[in-house]
């Protein structure tokens, strides 16, 4: 059998901020529904707070400011089914993805940047999504869209089999993978932003559980713990870290915030009830309290200056009332 080639027609790649988030605007577009990026991090309640901390951790304290559930949650506000599909064999695995590129339907997968060329990175990140839209077996390629990169992008087989496999802590991948159709009927958005702002509400709001590592109760103990890093031997390491986990790294900026309230200002106009709540501006002021906190902390990462960290803890607080202010508010305007 001769070598085969195929690049879906029509195929999009609009460039982003997040590699989820842009995959999912991208794949909107190209079935006709035109979703921004933030939409498609708003619907996918896309916004989360956990605080990370133990020896398998490197470093040992980290905070995340995604929602682990984004690409799920988006597929299920619009009122259909998502499951990450796996498989054991990373041939067969590919040879999947092939069949569904060659049916003309893009493919999520999620990805270690380690192992893909074009990131030269010398660090592990095993939750990266992309969308594939081709592959060449004469060159051994898959194609994908990839966050800020214009075009397409190739990534060897023998890469990307490394890629889908990896296995460091915390994320366990078995060639993960998701055929994105958006050719079906879907809930309307006047339906489907509510039913993503009860979830993000759902994420972030307190649980009653005080141990919790996520949302507003994952913040609480980060205020009452984050002084005492100064004690911690990787001190400097964490609080470099998660300014670039906040800031950086794909976030928009704010960790993600920004981008989310821009998706508010754009339900505020299709929910004209959530206007008098001033959720959108609300927002804004908590991406740059959430900046005004990552500044904080590069500042310690670089001047070693432990008291510092008391000034982070007051910023992470000031985050968390804001957060849990707009979210009470989103359940006061759509009660679950």
């Amino acid at each position: 059998m001769s070598p085969m080639k195929k690049i879906i027609k029509g195929w999009v790649h609009r460039p982003g901020k997040h590699c989820a988030s842009t995959a999912l605007s991208s794949i909107s577009y190209f079935y006709g529904r035109n979703f921004s990026e933030p939409l498609c991090l708003g619907l996918g309640a896309g916004l989360g707070f956990y605080y990370m901390k133990g020896d398998l951790y490197k470093p040992t304290r980290a905070l995340f400011t995604r929602s682990a559930g984004l690409e799920g949650n988006f597929f299920i506000s619009l009122g259909m089914d998502f499951l990450w599909n796996t498989d054991p064999d990373p041939d067969h695995a590919l040879q999947v993805v092939q069949e569904i590129v060659g049916q003309g339907v893009p493919v999520l997968i999620q990805s270690d940047i380690f192992y893909i060329d074009y990131y030269k990175s010398s660090t592990h990140f095993n939750g990266h999504v992309v969308s594939v839209w081709g592959y060449d077996d004469e060159k051994r390629v898959v194609l994908v869209g990839d966050t800020q990169w214009e075009g397409l992008q190739e990534i060897p087989y023998e890469s990307l089999k490394k890629a889908r496999t990896s296995n460091f802590f915390p994320f366990f991948l078995e060639n993960n993978y998701f055929p994105a159709r958006l050719d079906v009927k879907m809930n309307p958005l006047e339906v489907a932003i509510p039913l993503a702002l009860r979830k993000q509400a759902q994420e972030l709001l307190p649980t009653g559980d005080p141990d919790y590592p996520g949302g507003v109760e994952g913040m609480k103990n980060t205020v009452r713990e984050m002084p005492g890093w100064k004690d911690l031997q990787d001190m400097e390491w964490i609080a470099r870290f998660s300014y670039q986990l906040i800031e950086r790294r794909g976030t928009g900026g704010g960790a993600f915030r920004l981008m989310y309230a821009d998706f508010l200002k754009e339900a505020e106009e299709i929910l004209p009830e959530m206007k008098k709540y001033s959720l959108s501006e609300r927002m804004r002021q908590v991406a740059r309290d959430w900046t005004e906190l990552s500044v904080t902390l590069k500042e310690v990462s670089e001047t070693k200056e432990v008291s510092l960290l008391e000034k982070a803890a007051g910023d992470l607080e000031k985050v968390r009332e804001g957060e849990e202010s707009i979210f009470s508010d989103i359940l006061k305007i759509f009660p679950t």
